[in-house]
């Protein structure tokens, strides 16, 4: 047996050590062609700007506007510490380890739902990451922040899952910290947790708001406060849209197909004559809906007494991707967790339409996968992405998964799984 096993750990060894190397090589490379314009310059800006105590909103240092919270301008310090392309380098391997681990507590979680079927789980990861590599490979290019907060979410939902609550309530809130969109896993913790649970929140979101305070003193910690809120928060309050190509908001989605195109690239994706009064009058009312069914999914499960499902979890997940004003391609890599949902759903527990939606849903997810304008042309690839393919995709799958987890007794495929 001894011999048998040194062969397997060697090999292992050696396949960590090639992939670590390939990872470092593959960030350094990319590291080298960040620059000025890039995202990644704008932490590392932030942080050396949060250093030197100047504003953190003004744009001093030359990045692009900088629209997270201060506390992750504190955390970006960090990067400051290191030149750009050097700090590049170190959180572009990061991320890559991040890819990993998000993996690991994507089968966790699953795990604790699938217990017997260990093969079949694996199977259903491993083509989840096929389906959702894309949109990692494009955050990797891009060095930025979706993975860390991810993995926070994942982290978050594993501890509630095994009744730590207040282990788990740390994980989101500092996840919401880095990007506020997760603020849709605090509503559920509110939602699904006890009556302490607001208040465990609120005395830890106090906590990272204090925090960055204590470097800056009172005075510029509050006034960072209000120049987040005014320059990024208030605005989408007030009904801001980003309508641009790449973002793949339920609010972009609505005005791309109502609204004359903004982008100047000679494409133009209206199909329906409105006014923007009455574009703002729809995306309203559709945010509404959405909104109110995830709201309505959570209470009406935990009402009922059910315990919380994957397909509950994966709407939250889509909720945060489809009614956040800015959703780029790297932020759908929370897509892995839904797609997972999607493909361990087991086929013989359902009735004939559940099964052909499921297909259908799948086929989308690997031919979006796979347009580009080296598969589909400049025109296609436009098309694809003006009309929305992916925002329609997600949207879906939402829909999917609320009608038949509420209606469709998916909760006895749930309940099934759990047995096994």
């Amino acid at each position: 047996m001894a011999f048998i096993s040194k062969p397997k750990t060697l090999g292992l060894c050696i396949g960590i050590l090639a992939v670590t190397g390939i990872c470092i090589a593959l960030s350094i490379s990319i590291a080298h062609e960040i620059g000025s314009a890039s995202d990644f310059n704008v932490f590392w800006t932030a942080g050396n700007n949060f250093i030197h105590g100047n504003p953190l909103y003004s744009r001093i240092g030359g990045a692009c506007r900088y629209i997270y919270p201060p506390f992750a301008a504190w955390l970006f310090q960090a990067f400051a510490l290191f030149p750009l392309q050097v700090a590049a380098a170190g959180f572009g391997f990061v991320n890559f380890v991040l890819y990993f681990l998000a993996l690991y507590l994507t089968r966790k979680i699953y795990g604790i739902y699938i217990k017997k079927d260990s093969r079949y789980l694996s199977i259903s990861l491993f083509i989840a990451a096929l389906l959702s590599f894309r949109y990692y490979w494009y955050h990797f290019h891009f060095i930025h922040l979706n993975i860390t907060v991810f993995v926070l979410c994942l982290a978050g939902i594993l501890y509630y899952l095994k009744g730590k609550e207040t282990v788990a309530i740390v994980f989101f809130v500092l996840a919401t910290f880095l990007k506020v969109y997760p603020v849709f896993f605090l509503i559920w913790l509110v939602l699904r947790g006890s009556v302490k649970t607001p208040f465990v929140i609120a005395a830890f979101t106090l906590l990272f708001i204090i925090t960055p305070m204590i470097n800056r003193g009172l005075d510029q910690g509050k006034a960072d406060i209000e120049d987040y809120y005014t320059s990024f928060i208030k605005p989408f309050e007030k009904g801001r849209i980003e309508p641009q190509f790449h973002n793949h908001s339920l609010s972009s989605a609505i005005f791309k197909i109502t609204q004359p195109s903004i982008e100047g690239d000679g494409y133009n994706y209206r199909i329906f004559d409105v006014s923007v009064e009455t574009t703002y009058i729809i995306y309203k009312i559709s945010f509404l809906i959405l909104f109110g069914m995830m709201i309505f999914m959570i209470v009406r499960n935990r009402y009922l007494n059910q315990g919380v499902s994957i397909y509950e979890l994966s709407v939250v997940f889509l909720a945060m991707l489809l009614l956040c004003g800015i959703t780029w391609e790297y932020h759908l890599v929370t897509l892995l967790f839904v797609y997972t949902a999607l493909i361990v759903m087991k086929t013989e527990n359902l009735s004939r339409g559940p099964v052909y939606f499921r297909g259908f849903f799948l086929f989308c997810a690997a031919a979006l996968c796979m347009v580009g304008k080296d598969t589909v042309g400049d025109r296609m690839f436009h098309y694809f992405g003006g009309y929305d393919a992916l925002t329609a995709l997600m949207l879906g799958l939402m829909l999917f998964f609320f009608f038949f987890d509420c209606f469709h007794n998916l909760r006895h495929v749930n309940l099934q799984m759990k047995d096994e």
